[in-house]
């Protein structure tokens, strides 16, 4: 009733009529297709992968909430629709249908495989054509029970190579299927032990710590940012596009981290005016006053660290060990030993 829960009332003695059944029905029916879009965004829940001629059984739920459930493998005839809609490429979409039987004693929800002209790159799959008006129907409409208002939930793609007539088309544009999602704020584990909060910012928290292990903050004077809240283990490469690599320096006192040591890849200019691409490691700030900062490149031998060169922050480098130069050794300004 225009989206308002409406619920029959029994009582003793009460006339019952076949509209007061259909009146139990609607409620039921309507409440479960709200539910699915209050809480749901449209799309493929499960299976209904697509194949030439075939739609593998599965469920979705269309743009008002109703249940498409496709029991069993089903074809679709492809020989004659190529043809008869002008076209090389065809859209595959699951629409739903409702039919009454013969005896007039059911409704029969089944939908149907739908093909039309594809329509291409760029094209909104999670936003079907529907019936004007009802393009902005929520949770809070109630869904149309006949076959005028379809909403098409997207398969794929299918396309012909019109130079090889006896070759079988192929599928794509399964990147594009819309599937179901679910709107939260927050999404638990069943034992409770690791939650998604969702909102400006993302966060992981894994055990019942309130520190999350993870975090993706959106910046406003800073650029947005990802936080580990624990050790990062790669099984790949890591990619710094145009970022820095930053390792922050604990303050003495645990005020907070100073300011940090960078890596840095930069273009600069050499000296015969040419550009010289640099992998630069820019020393931070002393951590305490009077305090200086190296760069110091060494070995561990029984369990303690040996240094084997040091670059001081005012350009002193101290060698230890022995220096082996294999090549010329030019040093400017001159050399003494």
């Amino acid at each position: 009733m225009n989206g308002i829960p409406t619920e029959v009332q029994y009582y003793p003695g009460q006339r019952l009529t076949a509209t007061l059944f259909r009146a139990e029905q609607a409620y039921h029916v309507t409440m479960r297709q709200q539910h699915n879009l209050a809480g749901h965004k449209p799309g493929i829940a499960l299976g209904l992968e697509l194949s030439a001629g075939y739609v593998e059984a599965g469920y979705a739920i269309d743009l008002y909430g109703r249940e498409l459930i496709l029991p069993a493998r089903t074809p679709f005839e492809l020989s004659t629709a190529f043809d008869e809609l002008g076209t090389d490429s065809l859209d595959v979409s699951l629409v739903y249908q409702r039919t009454i039987e013969p005896s007039g004693d059911y409704a029969v929800e089944t939908p149907v495989i739908q093909l039309d002209r594809a329509q291409g790159p760029g094209a909104d799959r999670g936003q079907p054509n529907v019936t004007p008006g009802y393009g902005a129907f929520d949770a809070t409409g109630t869904a149309p029970d006949d076959n005028a208002h379809p909403a098409p939930v997207y398969l794929g793609t299918i396309t012909r190579d019109p130079a090889k007539p006896g070759s079988t088309p192929v599928v794509s544009g399964t990147g594009d299927r819309p599937y179901v999602g679910a709107r939260a704020a927050e999404v638990f584990t069943p034992s409770g032990d690791a939650r998604l909060a969702l909102g400006a910012d993302v966060a992981v928290y894994a055990g019942r710590t309130g520190s999350p292990a993870l975090r993706w903050a959106q910046g406003d004077s800073d650029p947005d940012r990802l936080e580990v809240g624990g050790a990062l283990q790669l099984g790949g490469d890591l990619h710094l596009a145009g970022g820095q690599l930053v390792l922050p320096q604990p303050v003495a006192g645990g005020s907070g981290p100073g300011p940090g040591w960078q890596l840095d890849h930069v273009q600069t200019t050499g000296a015969s005016g040419t550009p010289v691409e640099q992998l630069r490691l820019v020393l931070g700030d002393p951590a305490t006053a009077g305090a200086a900062t190296e760069f110091v490149i060494g070995s561990f031998s029984n369990g303690q660290f040996t240094p084997c060169l040091t670059v001081a922050a005012d350009g002193t480098v101290t060698v230890h060990g022995n220096l082996v130069v294999q090549g010329n050794f030019d040093p400017e300004g001159g050399y003494s030993s």
